[in-house]
């Protein structure tokens, strides 16, 4: 809403959520990219404007640039990724500026989740080293995740205090997910011995970290879906059951991310695989996983793990029948069950790990898309 309300004023927010609008549209309906790619060179444009006026406020720039980056992780290919930039205007105003707004507060948190996915894959994430350097280390303890559609006439007090811990908790896990994915092969080389070495503290280091986050979760990230059902009313509780089934998931995800990343079994080891039980528990248990008869697409990078970590058949396309029940066009959720699948054949043929991203270019033609 906030967002909206800028964009009624500050004329690069506007360009830029009728950008995001066209992009949405077309990727929705299976239509080209080109005008979407139109107005977000216009919105671009006027924000670089923005950007050389010092009279105009840096938190309507930061807005700007934070939806600007929202499409260009949509097509990443065909866009210059304005959070990228290691020098210029944008990041002598940003060394200068402290961000006191509640908006600032919001944005800062979700580019920390938006770079972490962007990361993952062998991706160069969405924020430059200096950009990153200068977004403050924001208290996650006074945000929340927004509540679904389905849920706009809880009472979101409740909902609003009840879920500000889960999102902290969820925020704290993929910090960690972005160290992690810094540590692959595609981003930490691994020449020497030693090199492996190394890697392989740096992640015991941040296994420890995620587990004590895990053993620290709030509690009601801990509680049954009935007994939720029994302590708030359904407009609360079907929201929440659903947010801490994701974060949940997100959890046991980084589980078997570990092992990936470490590529010691050469497939998924014991806790590994009790990881995956749990994803799918989660997947098929009772926490509305369905929002508007499709699958939450929160889900989508539980089920491609677990897909391209899986050995039996049965249990790859158990995960591939549930990331086409996503059907997130934004997302990919479609060519993402297509690469599970694919990846997955692979792997059973070779008996070993196939890496995603040399695996996508020779198959696809393209790089994967942010997980």
């Amino acid at each position: 809403m906030h967002l909206a309300e800028l964009g009624s004023r500050i004329k690069a927010v506007k360009l830029t959520i009728l950008a995001l609008q066209a992009l949405y549209k077309a990727q929705s309906n299976g239509l080209p990219t080109t005008y979407s790619l139109s107005l977000y060179d216009g919105a671009m444009a006027a924000f670089q404007t923005a950007l050389k006026h010092d009279s105009e406020d840096f938190n309507s720039i930061f807005a700007a640039a934070f939806l600007l980056c929202l499409f260009e992780m949509v097509l990443p290919e065909e866009t210059d990724s304005v959070f990228c930039k290691s020098e210029g205007l944008f990041l002598m105003r940003l060394a200068t500026w402290s961000a006191p707004g509640h908006l600032s507060l919001r944005i800062g948190a979700w580019l920390t989740l938006c770079h972490a996915s962007a990361r993952r894959g062998g991706n160069p994430g969405v924020l430059s080293n200096a950009v990153s350097s200068h977004i403050s280390n924001y208290g996650a303890e006074t945000l929340n995740l927004p509540m679904l559609d389905n849920y706009n006439d809880a009472p979101t007090s409740v909902y609003d205090t009840m879920s500000a811990p889960i999102f902290a908790c969820f925020l704290e896990m993929q910090k960690i997910s972005g160290k992690i994915a810094n540590l692959s092969h595609y981003h930490r080389p691994r020449f020497t011995s030693g090199d492996q070495e190394e890697v392989a503290q740096l992640m015991a280091d941040l296994k420890a970290q995620i587990y004590a986050i895990w053993q620290a979760r709030p509690s009601l990230m801990q509680l049954q879906s009935g007994a939720l059902r029994s302590l708030f009313c359904g407009a609360v509780a079907e929201p929440l059951i659903t947010l801490i089934g994701i974060c949940n998931a997100a959890y046991w995800t980084e589980i078997v991310e570990y092992g990936r990343t470490l590529s010691d079994p050469p497939l998924a080891s014991s806790e590994a695989k009790h990881a995956m039980r749990q994803i799918r528990d989660i997947v098929d248990g009772d926490t509305n996983v369905f929002v508007g008869g499709k699958l939450n697409s929160g889900y989508l990078r539980p089920l491609f793990l677990y897909a391209i970590e899986s050995v039996n058949p049965t249990d790859v396309q158990w995960a591939v029948d549930r990331l086409k029940q996503i059907r997130n066009p934004i997302i990919r959720s479609d060519f993402f069950a297509t690469f599970a699948e694919s990846h997955s054949e692979a792997q059973r043929s070779k008996a070993r790990r196939v890496t995603t991203k040399y695996f996508c270019y020779q198959t696809f033609g393209v790089a994967p898309p942010f997980l």
